[in-house]
């Protein structure tokens, strides 16, 4: 963001309620809210509440609850991705189209799975167009996963300075179940 950039910082903290607020994410709520401030930017907050086995509306309670005790206030109306599940389709189905994203049919044994736990093996942007047809008609679920493409990343940190990693070191993850 350079000295001349006149746009709005707008940032967001998107807690799932999935448990209570964890000290690494009161970090990073605190962190952005308090960039927001020095920015006179917005901090908005996003509640992910698209997993309908682990989320519930007592930890949403919970975490807005434990915000207000750090003295964190947002701005606006709370958001709640379950309710905006329209526009996130619309844009992953942009990505596949676009081949930034790909149909992942990769069965999740078990539900209760943490986010550490994902499937890392995914092969499925490998399925032919016949075979992801099939899968489509045969009404097999998915999620839609972003395609990391080969290479490296860099970018400029404004603590660090220069940092580059090799893409092959993430992994195609999950943007939409």
């Amino acid at each position: 963001m350079g000295e001349n950039d006149k746009s709005e910082v707008r940032v967001r903290f998107a807690p799932s309620p999935t448990g209570y607020l964890h000290i690494g994410g009161a970090r990073t709520a605190i962190f952005n809210w308090l960039f927001a401030k020095s920015k006179k930017g917005k901090f908005l907050l996003r509640i992910e509440d698209t997993n309908v086995v682990r989320s519930s509306q007592q930890m949403v309670e919970a975490i807005l609850e434990s915000l207000k005790w750090l003295g964190l206030n947002w701005d606006g109306e709370v958001w709640f991705q379950s309710k905006r599940l329209e526009v996130y389709q619309k844009i992953a189905e942009d990505l596949v189209r676009q081949r930034k994203a790909y149909y992942c049919y990769c069965e999740r044994p078990d539900e209760e799975r943490r986010p550490e736990e994902e499937i890392s093996s995914c092969k499925c942007y490998l399925l032919t167009v016949k075979e992801k047809e099939r899968l489509k008609q045969e009404g097999k679920p998915h999620a839609v996963r972003f395609w990391i493409p080969e290479g490296s990343t860099i970018f400029e940190d404004r603590v660090y300075g220069k940092v580059e990693f090799d893409n092959a070191e993430l992994e195609n993850f999950v943007i939409l179940r």
